[in-house]
């Protein structure tokens, strides 16, 4: 739901389901066009004080596990 008041969507029906996505984004990148638009948007990002980050956990629980020698 987060995603979805960030990018302004309001009902259920406007959400694109995962299929149109990746078609998108296969799309994207056999035009060689994925580069410059991830670019942009990070660029608009900032200019609004975001920093996306990839390879962040955001959410975590920490369990016993055996230690290993």
């Amino acid at each position: 739901l987060s995603f979805q008041r960030f990018v302004g969507l309001r009902s259920s029906s406007q959400i694109p389901d995962r299929t149109t996505i990746r078609t998108f984004k296969e799309r994207l990148l056999k035009a060689g066009a994925s580069e410059s638009i991830f670019d942009a948007v990070n660029r608009q990002l900032s200019r609004h004080g975001y920093i996306a980050r990839g390879g962040q956990m955001v959410d975590a629980s920490i369990v016993q596990a055996p230690k290993q020698s």
